[in-house]
């Protein structure tokens, strides 16, 4: 277990070295990089602060329920095959999971949008997307016109340091600036691309869920009722098992419309 730490530990897998107490560049290809190395760390930081014995129980309402008499957290527990959720700081609620799903359940029902209204919503995601693409593809120009200039200065820097024109102390400083610079960008174009696939996963939920929302989740495993149901509520209580409950939108404007039997689309071009 220690060898595996200190591999864990070590950044010369992505391409840097601890030499006296400093960090340097090495010429050799990194094996890994910088962002799995630093995702690494976070999971031994976060190593045994859940308590695993109940964490790996696939309680669906786990950590997404609040009491809205205590505002403390439901908690989950089996007895004879049967789940249940329950408050154990007030007591108010305890309730079988089963009819608190049922209760779910007919919210997602409600989530019905007619076809010619579904049409429009999917030409406005379209329409969405294109402009964030615009404001995806221009900001990842801008970072990589920042990036190639230090990428150039760090091979003049290094071909200055092989001609004797600067010493060793002064390169080694000039190079952890430039480089701290570049992974910097590095990690914002990182960001840039996962803020972009988010956008086109959140567009497909959006459709997928439109109309077929109480199906998908009739016929969804437990993890995945879990993902929907927090993709759906921005917030989720519970009153003496009873749930009351916020969506987010646009799934609190389907439903709105859907009740008042009124579909008026006004999707701002701005938005």
């Amino acid at each position: 277990t220690s060898m595996v730490y200190e591999i864990l530990n070590n950044p010369f897998y992505y391409g840097q070295m601890k030499y006296k107490g400093k960090i340097y560049q090495h010429k050799y290809d990194p094996l890994i990089s910088r962002w799995l190395f630093n995702k690494c760390k976070e999971v031994q930081a976060s190593w045994k602060k859940k308590p695993f014995k109940y964490g790996a129980k696939k309680w669906i309402f786990k950590g997404l329920i609040t009491c809205t008499e205590c505002k403390y957290l439901l908690s989950s527990y089996a007895r004879k095959g049967i789940n249940y959720v329950r408050c154990h700081h007030c007591k108010s609620t305890h309730e079988r999971e089963g009819e608190m799903l049922k209760q779910v359940s007919e919210v997602f029902k409600s989530f019905t949008v007619p076809n010619h209204v579904l049409e429009q919503l999917t030409q406005e995601i379209k329409k969405n997307h294109n402009r964030e693409q615009e404001f995806y593809d221009s900001n990842v120009n801008a970072l990589n016109s920042k990036i190639k200039p230090i990428k150039k200065r760090m091979k003049t820097l290094y071909q200055d340091r092989l001609d004797g024109r600067i010493t060793a102390a002064q390169y080694d400083e000039m190079i952890i600036e430039m480089k701290d610079q570049e992974e910097d960008l590095l990690e914002q174009l990182k960001d840039h691309s996962k803020a972009d696939k988010l956008f086109l996963i959140s567009s497909s939920y959006v459709l997928e869920l439109a109309n077929r929302a109480y199906e998908l989740f009739e016929s969804s495993q437990t993890h995945q009722k879990r993902q929907l149901i927090s993709y759906a509520f921005a917030d989720l209580q519970a009153k003496a098992g009873k749930l009351v409950w916020k969506l987010k939108n646009p799934f609190a404007g389907m439903v709105t419309c859907a009740e008042s039997g009124i579909w008026l689309l006004e999707l701002d071009s701005n938005q």
